[in-house]
């Protein structure tokens, strides 16, 4: 099998990871980089709260001595 370019096997890979990861950089640049204006954060409560259906806050363990409650570990 003939390659089209003419290069060293072992060239052709290296060119080819390197757009590879000038692509991921490109499109990490563009949507996971930090917001457009930086009054744009969410607290972490709120994030917390979306993510585990609770207030991060509040906390219903028994604190009463004595209190045999089944699910307390």
């Amino acid at each position: 099998m003939r390659r089209r370019t003419g290069l060293p096997l072992w060239a052709e890979i290296t060119i080819m990871l390197l757009i590879k990861c000038l692509l991921l950089y490109g499109a990490w640049r563009l949507w996971f980089s930090a917001p457009l204006a930086k009054k744009m954060t969410v607290p972490e409560t709120a994030i917390n709260q979306q993510l585990l259906g609770q207030p991060a806050a509040a906390d219903h363990r028994s604190t009463v001595p004595g209190d045999n409650n089944a699910t307390r570990r």
